[in-house]
């Protein structure tokens, strides 16, 4: 889905699905979704990955609200515009607030107790880090929660403060850590063809498999960016309704 110009200016960076955005409350909030709700991470009857060096590890993800995490990232407008979010209206959204890491450490204290050989989490499903202070909530569990592994991608510019940081992150945790660089080049990015690098220099990158050019392929059944520091290119998603327009 690619939302109008107008349409988009008009959100405000908000989602689109107003209705679907929650804030947490600890104790009754449950901020990890199972990955199975989602079929470009895995099928819906496959829970685990099933391929790379986290096999067997149970996957979550965690659904932030698009473009009201997003304000102070590098995402270009027209890439915005196209964010998969706008494809999932049935996905409970969260909100950035004091309250989201005292809700989550009771999912995580459930994971940590389960699946004490390891679980997996995909920590944008939708948005992106919206500051430092998220990032750092992040990395203070990763201490308090030994089987909790992180991965996905941000639109945040490696040379950033939370790009320097996640930097850091994936290479002194690289067994739990695999955090992608979107629009990036070099180690541990992902681009966009035709949007964030052209087909002429895509040549010979590996090009993921999870979209619906390859419709039996998904994250798990890959694992390519999470065995692998190499840069990858994304495609877009083949089939494409009509551009949406407010009113």
């Amino acid at each position: 889905m690619i939302l109008g110009q107008e349409e988009y200016e008009l959100l405000g960076n908000r989602s689109r699905y107003g209705e679907m955005v929650r804030t947490p409350d600890p104790g009754i909030s449950q901020i990890l979704a199972p990955a199975t709700n989602n079929k470009k991470l895995t099928r819906p009857d496959q829970p685990r990955w099933v391929a790379g060096r986290w096999r067997g590890m149970w996957m979550y993800t965690v659904y932030l609200e698009e473009l009201a995490t997003c304000m102070n990232n590098a995402c270009p407008p027209d890439v915005k515009r196209m964010c998969f979010a706008h494809w999932t209206p049935f996905a409970v959204r969260w909100t950035w607030c004091p309250m989201f890491f005292p809700a989550l450490d009771y999912n995580l204290e459930e994971a940590q107790h389960e699946y004490r050989e390891g679980f997996t989490v995909d920590l944008h499903s939708s948005g992106d880090f919206p500051n430092l202070e998220y990032l750092e909530g992040w990395i203070e569990r990763l201490d308090r929660f030994p089987a909790l592994h992180i991965w996905g991608n941000t639109a945040y510019r490696r040379a950033s403060a939370i790009g320097r940081e996640i930097d850091r992150l994936n290479r002194s945790m690289r067994d739990r850590v695999a955090i992608h660089f979107s629009g990036e080049s070099g180690d541990m990015s992902s681009r966009i063809l035709g949007l964030t690098i052209e087909p002429e220099a895509a040549m010979g990158l590996f090009v993921c498999p999870a979209n619906e050019h390859h419709p039996k392929a998904n994250c798990s059944n890959c694992a390519f960016c999470i065995d692998s520091t190499d840069g990858f290119v994304r495609l877009e998603h083949k089939k494409r309704p009509k551009v949406l327009s407010a009113g």
